[in-house]
């Protein structure tokens, strides 16, 4: 039948924070893991949110039964989430999941719940990027003094010329027309005969 995996969002919404619930899955849930391969670009997720050529293997940690579903659930985060959701716009995912204990695996579709946003460090730019400096508690705005800047003099007026007038065109002249030259030789013609 295949599995269903589905990105939800949590109870209390939380950007970068979901879950990842897998229907249909058959066998143990300990050591599961997965991988997650673009449609467009064929390209694997990895750490940090780099996509390469490939298979990286996440750890499902903490899965557990869905009460009322055949199926089981783990919190995710924004390693996942963040590039999950800059891709979704051109691409959809492939899901693998394996147990490397047993040997089994299963492929199935992610589907992105609409309702999940991502954390604010949304991309591999701004994680490597350095912190923001804390805002000061209080602050105080210095309006430095205003300093007289005398008004720059007027430019002289350029006079731009006025751009000559283009010279008439003239149509050639059309060639005389040519007498008929066909009655010359149809006289002689007639003559001769």
């Amino acid at each position: 039948m295949g599995i269903r995996v589905d990105v939800l969002p949590l109870e209390v919404n939380t950007p970068g924070q979901g879950l990842l619930r897998i229907t249909g899955w058959e066998g143990a849930s300990e050591g599961l893991q997965c991988s997650l391969q673009s449609s467009q670009s064929h390209e694997y997720l990895h750490e940090g949110g780099h996509w390469g050529n490939v298979a990286h293997w996440f750890r499902l940690d903490n899965l557990g039964a869905v009460a009322g579903a055949p199926a089981i659930e783990t919190r995710i985060g924004p390693n996942l989430i963040n590039p999950l959701l800059q891709a979704s716009g051109t691409a959809t995912f492939r899901i693998e999941v394996s147990n490397p204990q047993t040997g089994r695996s299963d492929m199935g579709m992610v589907r992105i719940n609409s309702a999940i946003i991502a954390s604010v460090e949304s991309g591999p730019a701004l994680e490597q990027s350095a912190p923001p400096a804390p805002l000061p508690s209080a602050s105080v705005v210095i309006e430095p003094p205003a300093v007289a800047t005398p008004e720059p003099e007027p430019a002289p007026a350029v006079v731009a010329e006025p751009a000559p007038e283009p010279a008439p065109v003239t149509p050639p002249p059309t060639p005389a027309k040519k007498a008929n030259t066909w009655l010359l030789p149809l006289l002689i013609l007639i003559l001769l005969a």
